[in-house]
């Protein structure tokens, strides 16, 4: 079956990948690239050798990749795209050497196929296969299924103006690990119950997006919308029955900016 090829191939580069980035390197390079932005000579490392892998076996699909600025449109225009975040947490790594992954989703006809998110520091490898489940060193995950908000972990970062909240609502707690796609990935394994980012790129969310569905969640804008893989986009996934009872504390009938 194709499936089993792409994602041997994902578990291959990925867990390589996951192993540069452990590698002590005396001399890291990092740069500023932002406000609360950096980006380290592992960064491009890893994304120069998960490029380099994916060409030399697939020279026909397209790559995004954050350090690569590909046009985001080829996505739709493509029939096989690789959307690739080398290193999502890189602020966790230079400090601790933690909460850090490698992700990589394959997207057919705009929509993620398969998907894998690294965690080398826990060994841990996340992955999902539409219409065929999401798994965590492949034993098959699930989505939790809490009864109320107040038995939830919220992992939220939002820091816009527009505000989603009608009025607050109280949770269990609120965790933040700085990894957006080891937080989607902990979601679909049943660590956190709820995520939501004011703004994300698609390679910080599209491996997620699918971990998430195939766990049996749901994933979708802060206000409701289809998550689309070629835009930055807000993000809320959680579970079905939990997405239904943050209808009544959201506005979402709010104009996304």
């Amino acid at each position: 079956m194709e499936y089993i090829e792409f994602i041997e191939f994902i578990r291959r580069i990925i867990k390589k990948a996951g192993k540069m980035s452990l590698e002590t390197k005396k001399n890291l390079e990092v740069t500023n690239k932002g406000l609360n932005d950096i980006v380290t000579s592992m960064d491009r490392d890893i994304n120069c050798f998960l490029e380099s892998s994916i060409n030399r076996y697939y020279p026909n699909h397209n790559i995004i990749s954050e350090e690569n600025n590909t046009d985001l449109s080829v996505v739709q225009n493509s029939n096989y795209s690789w959307i690739i975040d080398p290193l999502d947490g890189t602020v966790n790594y230079v400090h601790q050497k933690i909460n850090f992954t490698i992700a990589i989703a394959l997207c057919k006809n705009n929509e993620p196929m398969i998907s894998g998110i690294y965690d080398p520091s826990r060994d841990e490898f996340f992955y999902a296969i539409k219409n065929k489940g999401a798994f965590l060193n492949d034993k098959k995950i699930f989505m939790k299924h809490e009864n109320s908000l107040q038995e939830c972990l919220l992992n939220v970062c939002w820091n816009q103006k527009n505000n989603p909240f009608k009025q607050p609502f109280n949770v269990r707690g609120i965790r933040q690990l700085g990894s957006a796609s080891l937080e989607l990935a902990y979601i679909a394994a049943g660590r956190l119950d709820i995520f939501l980012y004011d703004r994300l790129q698609p390679w910080d969310f599209v491996a997620g997006k699918l971990l998430i569905e195939e766990a049996g969640g749901i994933i979708t804008t802060a206000y409701g919308k289809k998550l689309t893989i070629n835009n930055k986009s807000s993000v809320l996934a959680t579970s079905q029955s939990i997405y239904q009872e943050l209808n009544n504390y959201m506005n979402l009938k709010t104009v996304e900016e």
